[in-house]
């Protein structure tokens, strides 16, 4: 039951949009998760290459053409078929492509104002439409990460990735994260 919830949870949902790193980020998080979870209970022989072509269908379009690639050159070169881990590490290159400093700035954001049905250009930063309304949709982005203000996990990020244990305890301490899950949130002070 776990194993198909898993395996329907990445084959299964929405597109994601062409310019929506934070849904791609999101997606490439769970395909991570989900695939350590399959590592662990040794059922990663679940995900076949029909899964992963449903899953490659949930990409952009013009990432869909790169996996292809990917596909086509693992075949050619090294005579194997893709893996998740395979297909967790081209997504995870292109999330951070796609939230890399250079792309940051403006970004296509889905927002809708109640008397506009139509899509508005915005800013991760602020949560704020350029005419300064309020993005109803920003409680569903995430955080920007703690360490170095990109938008992805802090256990992602490389800066926090190279600080020793001593280091991030502190910046968890000044951050006020909890110290468990490192998430700042309402139950931070009964995590601790």
């Amino acid at each position: 039951m776990i194993v198909s919830s898993i395996v329907d949870s990445l084959t299964k949902g929405p597109s994601i949009p062409v310019r929506d790193r934070i849904a791609l980020q999101k997606f490439v998080d769970n395909a991570a998760s989900g695939g350590a979870t399959l590592k662990s209970l040794d059922c990663l022989n679940e995900i076949n290459q029909g899964n992963l072509v449903e899953m490659s269908h949930r990409l952009p379009r013009h990432l869909q053409e790169k996996f292809a690639t990917l596909a086509h050159d693992l075949e050619s070169k090294e005579e194997r078929f893709p893996t998740l881990s395979d297909f967790v590490s081209f997504l995870d290159k292109w999330a951070t492509v796609a939230n890399h400093p250079v792309n940051v700035g403006n970004v296509q954001v889905a927002t809708k104002d109640k008397n506009d049905s139509t899509l508005k250009r915005g800013t991760f930063a602020t949560g704020l439409s350029r005419n300064g309304k309020v993005d109803p949709n920003k409680d569903s982005q995430p955080e920007p990460c703690p360490c170095c203000s990109l938008t992805h996990s802090i256990y992602r990020c490389e800066l926090f990735k190279k600080k020793t244990q001593p280091e991030r305890f502190e910046l968890a301490k000044k951050k006020g994260l909890c110290y468990n899950c490192l998430k700042s949130n309402p139950h931070q002070t009964i995590r601790r």
